[in-house]
């Protein structure tokens, strides 16, 4: 029984009730799982700002370059949504960079999204390396490819089960050694979310930096 019920193991999700930044991890299918369920969460104003994780897919062209006129139909407005664009193609490179980001803005909760499958591993990997700064929540985007109840029932669902179980294992050693030679400490030394949110270090302005005292929790972008 334990067996048939395994694929539990790789799904994980927080309760939240509102979250001002929430990022959306690249590598999604081509459903878009992830970007639509930023959509519905928006949509029920449990998030306010969000950041897409954008790899090169082409020369100069990022994944976000078509995900947000998408968004922007749905109902997300321009001035809420933000691109980090990177060539981290690992989940672990991609923390290690959202984690710096995310100190440089101060920022102490960030809600992840990402598929159902990933969201166990996303879990780890991100609060093993932040540490609590920040604490990232878990949102688990349903993918029609993998259901934890019946991974075994399909090919797709086989595959992706032992193709990400073995991932989850090894990104446990990852992780541990990467914590133990090189963690991860301080911000990163310059903002690289586009469009720039005005955060130019040192003293600026209050409404530069989009915060409503000295004690810096980022604001997200009026609607």
């Amino acid at each position: 029984a334990f067996v048939w019920k395994a694929g539990n193991l790789l799904v994980y999700g927080d309760d939240f009730a509102h979250a001002d930044w929430a990022v959306v991890l690249d590598g999604q299918s081509r459903e878009c799982e992830r970007t639509e369920a930023a959509v519905d969460l928006f949509v029920q104003n449990k998030i306010d700002t969000l950041l897409l994780s954008s790899v090169r897919i082409f020369k100069t062209r990022h994944t976000s370059e078509f995900i947000i006129p998408d968004l922007i139909k749905q109902g997300i407005p321009r001035d809420n949504i933000f691109e980090l664009r990177h060539d981290s193609y690992s989940t672990q490179d991609e923390a290690v960079l959202l984690i710096k980001q995310f100190r440089l803005l101060e920022l102490d909760t960030v809600l992840v999204i990402t598929s159902n499958y990933h969201s166990a591993r996303t879990r780890f990997i991100f609060n093993s390396l932040a540490r609590g700064d920040p604490y990232f929540l878990i949102y688990p985007a349903p993918f029609e490819e993998f259901d934890a109840e019946a991974w075994y029932a399909s090919r797709s669902g086989l595959k992706t089960f032992l193709t990400e179980f073995t991932k989850y294992i090894s990104s446990r050693v990852e992780v541990a050694r990467q914590n133990f030679r090189a963690p991860v400490t301080g911000p990163a030394q310059n903002i690289q979310i586009i469009p720039d949110i005005g955060f130019k270090g040192g003293d600026v302005e209050e409404e530069e930096l989009l915060v409503e005292s000295p004690t810096s929790e980022v604001k997200p972008p009026e609607k």
